[in-house]
């Protein structure tokens, strides 16, 4: 990222780049957090892609030894975590994992809303 301040104000210019998932009420954030002192504006710039599979599921007992049963958590499947957060921002389908109890675990499947 870039910044830059204007000399003789107490202005900031930061000229930096985000994945469009993070931008969702990033201006509404921005404002809330400043109280309205500062302002965002937002242009898409390029694609980029991600070098993680986000569906990746380890298969092997090698694979499964390495990254553990649940491949999504740890270490943090970026892909996954983004295509979750644009699924959840538009009330689509994802499947979430509820705690009932401290001993179990449930998954449930839900609608974002």
């Amino acid at each position: 990222h870039q910044r830059r301040v204007h000399g003789g104000t107490n202005m900031h210019l930061i000229h930096a780049h985000m994945p469009v998932a993070e931008s969702f009420n990033f201006t509404e954030d921005l404002w809330s957090r400043t109280g309205g002192a500062a302002h965002a504006q937002l242009a898409f710039s390029h694609w980029q892609l991600l070098e993680t599979d986000p569906f990746w599921e380890a298969r092997t007992e090698d694979e499964v030894e390495e990254h553990g049963q649940d491949t999504r958590s740890y270490p943090p499947n970026i892909a996954f975590q983004m295509i979750e957060r644009v699924r959840k921002q538009k009330g689509t389908f994802i499947e979430e994992s509820v705690v009932q109890d401290g001993e179990k675990m449930k998954s449930y499947s839900t609608s974002a809303s």
